[in-house]
């Protein structure tokens, strides 16, 4: 009896189990249209939050409505369309969707610049780099781009039967409505002078123009519409006829020439110099520079659509970069100003030096036209990749070597890896006491600098024994982005314009020593500087300063078209670093 009682209970538990089934499957089956829906709200949602944590931008969050709006708008035109073809495409645009964003993020964190269709190369020509620093870029909330997979699945598994719900008619309906909704939008920003196809949005939209101008189109109108202006708006002859050299200066040969060395390093804020913890010095090398060499604790850093390239633009030709492109990418650029061209025509043997791969940012063909007789990147020095690149004391090392064996008068331009974010690469090949401090960032940027600081050391006194005659130049390229423990960057807004500062070590042959407290300085005045310290015959154009004749003249400084007061510009840097 009690056997056949648990028979009849399993019927009927396989029987109601049926039943849920059937009642999952009428539902889904009579919410086509619904799932569709709330796919295409979840799928916008997550462009918008993890856009989020690429910009870490408060002013993109205050712009989240909008955005969720126009992103629903696009995202359900692009897959209403979709269904229109094999489910093939449909899975294909969603994983694209997914790896364009990953992409972005990665971009972003190693060059602090958005992903550009155009600048695919730098990241295809170098896979091996950017593969290997994924563990260092992962996070966990990169698991957010999956979060409407269930939906996907759901309409992957049926998909002829959404394609068969959604009929022509009513898909030309959806669309023409969403193409409404889009002009309608569009008209609303037209009439704010809020719109991309306005001619002076970026200069009159609301967002700060502090950021650079493709954060601000990306902020407002997204990642993939900011490519999609930079793809039209890129235009290398428009940036090679917006720069602006200075008056040519004449520079007299000298008695005795001299070796040239310049360092410059990743990330190297002027903020950090000099900053203890518990007693502990941060960079003890360079902290002892700063009253052994000519030190300008100010220098404003040229950072902008180039990246890190830019900096290397501006020193070595004492020009701004291009406003609107990456300053590497002018192939038909020939550099005539560009001073590693007058050492070569003086008989300098010219190289330059980085551990990374040569590809990156199109390194090994500009450094070629900027007259470099050759580029080392890691693999011509035959070093090893460790997550970004070869390490700063590696590359060092190779450095030393060729400068040991030197025959001639050279210029020597070296370009640091190390102190790169996320600032925990030294890990890799270097054990260092941990900071105490809860800032996790800080402690990264701390123990990166105090690596980089040890390596500058045991290089720079090597070349001062084996090279006495030579002039090196320290700086850094821009500022790291990092939050000090009292809330502060080592950058300033100031007159509607974002500063980036980062030092400037100058050690001579004589050991000359001098502070800079009045004055901030630009890059656009190393470029004459170290040709007035090598002490060959040139004509240079640049309205640049001779920082090696100091103190040097209270001229302007010209920074992204505007001019500014050389000590007003200090005397800002100054109080916000210095007040408590």
């Amino acid at each position: 009896m009690s056997k056949n009682k648990k028979r009849v209970k399993k019927k009927k538990s396989g029987k109601e189990k049926k039943i849920s089934e059937n009642k999952f499957v009428s539902f889904f089956r009579k919410h086509y249209v619904l799932i569709f829906l709330i796919f295409i709200f979840v799928n916008s949602l997550k462009i918008i939050l993890f856009s989020d944590k690429i910009f870490n931008s408060s002013a993109f969050m205050k712009l989240f409505i909008y955005k969720m709006i126009l992103c629903v708008i696009l995202v359900g035109l692009i897959y209403v369309m979709l269904l229109n073809l094999r489910r093939g495409f449909f899975i294909l645009f969603y994983f694209i969707q997914i790896v364009y964003f990953v992409l972005n993020y990665m971009y972003y964190k190693y060059f602090l610049g958005f992903f550009n269709v155009v600048d695919i190369f730098y990241v295809l020509n170098s896979p091996q780099g950017i593969f290997l620093s994924l563990g260092d870029l992962f996070s966990i909330s990169m698991l957010f781009l999956i979060i409407d997979i269930p939906l996907f699945i759901l309409i992957f598994y049926d998909y002829k039967n959404f394609q068969n719900k959604f009929t022509w008619k009513k898909k030309i309906i959806v669309i023409v409505i969403l193409i409404i909704f889009l002009l309608l939008f569009e008209l609303i920003n037209f009439s704010l002078n809020q719109s991309i196809l306005q001619k002076d949005f970026l200069d009159i939209n609301s967002i700060s123009k502090r950021s650079k101008d493709d954060e601000r189109v990306a902020i407002q109108y997204g990642l993939f519409i900011n490519n999609l202006y930079k793809l039209f708006n890129d235009n290398e002859i428009k940036a090679i006829n917006g720069l602006k050299y200075g008056p040519e200066i004449k520079i007299n040969e000298k008695d005795k020439q001299y070796n040239i060395l310049v360092i410059q390093v990743e990330s190297l804020d002027s903020y950090v110099i000099n900053q203890t913890l518990d007693g502990k010095e941060i960079s003890p090398y360079l902290n002892y520079l700063m009253n052994n060499s000519i030190y300008y604790p100010y220098v404003v850093s040229y950072h902008g659509k180039g990246s890190t390239t830019d900096s290397e633009f501006s020193v070595l030709n004492s020009l701004d970069p291009p406003e609107n492109f990456a300053s590497f990418r002018l192939k038909t650029y020939n550099y005539e100003n560009s001073i590693s061209r007058k050492f070569k025509s003086n008989g300098y043997n010219t190289y330059a030096f980085h551990g990374n791969d040569g590809k990156f940012f199109n390194r090994k063909f500009t450094f070629g036209k900027l007259g470099f007789n050759y580029f080392y990147d890691l693999f011509d020095m035959n070093l090893n990749h460790v997550s970004w690149g070869a390490p700063d004391s590696k590359v060092f090392s190779y450095v030393l070597n060729k400068i040991t064996e030197e025959k001639e008068n050279f210029y020597y331009h070296v370009i640091t890896m190390s102190l790169h974010k996320p600032f925990n690469l030294h890990k890799r090949y270097h054990k260092l006491n941990e900071y105490d401090i809860n800032n996790s960032n800080l402690k990264k940027y701390y123990n990166s600098v105090t690596y980089s600081d040890n390596s500058f050391k045991d290089f720079i006194e090597a070349v001062r024994r084996n090279k006495p005659n030579t002039y090196i130049f320290i700086y850094g390229d821009h500022s790291s982005g990092i939050k000090y423990l009292d809330d502060k960057y080592s950058r300033i807004d100031f007159k509607g314009n974002r500063f980036e500062i980062v030092p400037l070590f100058i050690i001579t042959p004589d050991s000359d020593k001098y502070f800079e407290r009045k004055r901030v300085i630009s890059f656009k005045d190393i470029g004459i500087s170290v040709l007035e310290g090598s002490g060959i015959k040139s004509r240079f154009k640049s309205d640049g300063a001779n920082l090696l004749d100091y103190p040097i003249l209270d001229n302007d400084i010209n920074y992204k078209g505007e001019d500014y007061d050389r000590k007003e510009v200090y005397l800002e840097v100054s109080n916000y670093f210095n007040e408590n």
